[in-house]
């Protein structure tokens, strides 16, 4: 998920897209497939409303933001104001405390944490099993985004208002006060690239409904159908968004803006344009999104899908536990393609967005590699020109990358075959004439092959100089980063003798360097040693958040380019208290040998645990 989409319609919260610009000061909830309501509006400075659409996951609300103006908070609508203070809020470090509670103030007062409970209760007590799935233990993460190389998009964690964190001078300015927000249900906030106008969505429900009565003098468009995904410019004060399956292009201005349709074939639950489908969604690209803005964004890079023949399944619906209103499941009827039977038909497509005259191309497939019935897996821009997609066979053992130019034009550029298995594929990363792919490579060792950081040229067309960046029995999970000042690659990765564990690496692009692991000798609070990490960049990789969430709670710390730790993000102070007053399990490590393979289990032996005694025992494959 790009930084700034409002993804309407999901699956689970994944890590890998909980960094974009998507901000809830109120809750972090799972995402699910929820139908909802959306009204898509602009407010501008001189109080003119610019209509746009209305959607159905969340309602979005723009405001054109000015932090330098003052207005009469009367003359406005009286759900929201438009500006409270008349410059930004300058804050600084610190920390406070009350009689009988505790209150932290981290991040220039991003989040208050705060317990009631006893710190100095002795007698520790075993977890309950409605405490495993409950929000009680549930860690605060990176909430938050990078906006430039130097500063942080984020939520106050209970007043609800958004802030940016400048990593270079140490102190918060306020960009949006919550009384805007405030009059909505669990609202969330997304910016365009400049911060002038802002997105908030509100009022998550899990049922369809189409009737708004607040905010009466904005008209609503398109009746209340759906939005499934809104995407911001990564250059100008512009979106796309998709009602009915159709990918609209809107640019607004200080008074008025212009929307251009760029298709018109898109069919609801069949023909999707710019979303995927539900297979798309859940199994192969990670994200309700199939639509990339160019560097530039002058031109949009999207996928279409077309369920025409995908059969359907029904599914029981079982709504929400407790409420009368679903004491009867629902079936619920979804294209759900199964082995032997027809896929989604994927076709790929680019357009000018500055030109309003530009026609749609078209980007082949390469059918004589991955044949007819093929999967489109992975879509990034090389260049403001040029964007590199992969395509698949069905079975996923053959992989060709393709390089298209805006007009069209396609040149296979790297195939890959797999004949022991599948091939697990990540998008490739550039930097100036570089290419990277990950790639199944020898490992030296005894252990076999491993998926290593592979550095390309592309010199006249053709990919040439291998380089294999991170040599030996080590595998690089994903690629987060590529630091275009400093030459270096950041990825995600683990030794073989740890399959377990996921650390952070960095490694020099010309390859005069070994891998360094930048998590490996972090500490948490506790003492223990970071075994689990990922890491949030900035735009020119000067800082990145680094995230260790084992073995010990989730804490947050921003380091600078040379590593070093510059702040506290997060700590979970609350959580931690909680953990250390409960028994934990211990762990045993071992391998058993399973027909000539020797596989990695890992025991979860109860508190007390007496190896004379006889235990039942659950098992994960």
């Amino acid at each position: 998920m790009a930084d700034d989409d409002f993804l309407a319609d999901g699956g689970q919260a994944r890590e890998a897209i909980t960094h974009g610009a998507f901000l809830t000061p109120c809750l972090r909830s799972v995402w699910t497939r929820r139908k909802l309501t959306c009204k898509v509006y602009v407010k501008d400075a001189n109080r003119s409303s610019i209509n746009i659409s209305v959607g159905y996951l969340l309602s979005f609300i723009f405001f054109k933001y000015v932090k330098s103006a003052s207005f009469d908070e009367t003359s406005l609508p009286e759900t929201f104001l438009l500006v409270k203070s008349t410059a930004p809020c300058l804050f600084s470090k610190q920390t406070f405390r009350q009689t009988g509670m505790t209150q932290l103030i981290d991040k220039d007062a991003n989040r208050y944490e705060s317990s009631q409970e006893n710190d100095q209760q002795d007698v520790k007590v075993p977890f309950k099993l409605e405490e495993t799935y409950g929000v009680n233990f549930r860690a605060n993460t990176f909430n938050a985004s990078w906006r430039t190389d130097t500063k942080i998009l984020y939520s106050d964690g209970i007043l609800g208002d958004i802030l940016l964190f400048d990593a270079a001078t140490g102190t918060s300015s306020s960009l949006l006060d919550f009384s805007v927000m405030a009059d909505f249900h669990e609202p969330s906030a997304s910016f365009s690239f400049d911060n002038s106008f802002v997105a908030i969505g509100h009022d998550y429900e899990s049922v369809s409904f189409n009737l708004f009565f607040f905010l009466s003098s904005y008209t609503k468009i398109a009746n209340g159908d759906r939005i499934p995904l809104i995407k911001w410019s990564p250059t100008r004060n512009a979106l796309i968004y998709v009602h009915e399956n159709d990918i609209y292009y809107q640019v607004f201005f200080d008074r008025g803006s212009r929307l251009r349709r760029i298709t018109n074939t898109g069919v609801l639950d069949t023909v999707y344009n710019g979303v995927p489908d539900w297979v798309y969604e859940e199994e192969v690209l990670a994200s309700a999104s199939a639509a990339w803005f160019s560097p530039d964004g002058r031109h949009l890079a999207f996928a279409t899908f077309n369920d025409t023949n995908v059969r359907e399944m029904g599914m029981l619906h079982y709504g929400i536990p407790g409420n009368i209103k679903y004491q009867y499941p629902e079936e619920l009827k979804i294209k759900y393609p199964k082995t032997g039977s027809p896929n989604p038909v994927v076709s790929m497509t680019v357009v000018d967005l500055n030109n309003s005259s530009s026609k749609l191309i078209d980007l082949e497939p390469p059918t004589d590699v991955v044949g007819w019935d093929k999967v489109l897996y992975t879509v990034r821009w090389r260049n403001n020109y040029q964007v590199a997609v992969t395509w698949t066979n069905r079975v996923q053992n053959k992989a060709q990358i393709v390089f298209y130019d805006t007009k069209g034009n396609g040149n296979n550029v790297y195939y890959e075959e797999e004949s022991e298995g599948w091939l697990r594929i990540l998008p490739p990363v550039f930097h100036n004439e570089y290419v990277i792919i990950a790639k199944l490579q020898e490992s030296g060792t005894s252990a076999g092959r491993f998926q290593h950081a592979t550095r390309f040229e592309y010199v006249a067309g053709k990919l040439i100089d291998e380089m294999d960046l991170t040599a030996g029995a080590k595998e690089v999970i994903s690629i987060l980063a590529v630091d275009h000042v400093r030459g270096r690659l950041y990825y995600l990765g683990n030794e073989f003798d740890a399959p377990s564990q996921r650390n952070l690496y960095s490694v020099q692009l010309n390859g005069n360097e070994r891998p360094v692991c930048l998590s490996c000798n972090v500490v948490s609070p506790e003492g223990k040693r970071c075994t689990y990490a990922y890491a949030y960049f900035s735009t020119d990789c000067s800082y990145y958040a680094l995230s260790c969430s084992g073995p010990d709670p989730l804490f947050v710390t921003i380091r600078n380019a040379d590593h070093r730790k510059v702040y506290d993000w997060e700590e979970n102070r609350s959580l931690r208290r909680k953990v250390a007053a409960r028994t934990h399990p211990t762990y045993k490590n071992l391998q058993v040998s399973v027909n000539g393979y020797k596989s990695n289990v890992k025991l979860s032996l109860p508190p007390d645990f007496d190896e004379r005694k006889r235990y039942p025992l659950l098992i994960n494959v």
